[in-house]
């Protein structure tokens, strides 16, 4: 492995980079924060239709805004990766 190319882990997509650093590709970040997101807003409603276990500690509220700001990260970021994407220009083949 090159010090200077990440090895990817054909797999997962995890790649490792130098000095042995993680790497998951930019579409798998978002779909992840994406995730928790829908996670938190069900178990919103849940909550709020007598279904949730009875040890949640937060309310629908905080758990649909907290769902929200993962899903306005997730878009920043892939406006950003769009940015970046054109920037870099098409991958060569």
């Amino acid at each position: 492995m090159s010090d200077e190319q990440p090895e990817t882990i054909r797999s997962t997509g995890l790649g490792r980079g130098p000095g042995g650093r993680h790497y998951l590709p930019a579409d798998d970040v978002t779909a992840l924060l994406r995730s928790y997101a829908r996670a938190w807003a069900d178990h919103a409603v849940q909550i709020e239709e007598g279904c949730a276990r009875e040890d949640a500690e937060l309310d629908p509220r905080t758990l649909r805004a907290l769902a929200s700001v993962l899903e306005r990260q997730a878009d920043d970021m892939e406006v950003q990766f769009i940015v970046q994407r054109s920037e870099d220009g098409p991958p060569s083949a």
